[in-house]
């Protein structure tokens, strides 16, 4: 629904006088959504927030507003990493099965 509801208030800027505040504030908050959320959740509203962002490019004021931009750019890169494919890192740390006993203990044999 915030997603629609985001969408609607900023086409209806692009024919009017726009509020700044309300687009920082809409891209912000779509934003912080796409950080917390679970990325299985999120796969489903992903089309949603890439309207926004394009509705986002064609506003007068992302020209000259360099808040807006930024943001723009980070929720562009939020939700193209939800697209992506996840993947485990090779470098990752593995516990595997150590003691401080057998450790120890392997010092001392040697």
């Amino acid at each position: 629904e915030f997603l629609e509801w985001s969408q609607a208030n900023l086409t209806k800027e692009l024919s009017q006088a726009s509020d700044v505040f309300l687009t920082l504030g809409i891209s912000s908050t779509i934003a912080a959504i796409f950080k917390h959320g679970s990325r299985m959740s999120l796969l489903a509203i992903a089309p949603l927030a890439w309207q926004v962002i394009e509705t986002l490019e064609f506003l007068p004021e992302s020209k000259s507003n360099s808040l807006i931009r930024k943001l723009r750019c980070k929720l562009l890169c939020r939700v193209g990493l939800v697209n992506l494919r996840p993947r485990l890192a090779l470098w990752r740390y593995d516990l595997g099965s150590r003691s401080i006993d057998s450790a120890l203990k392997a010092k001392q044999a040697e």
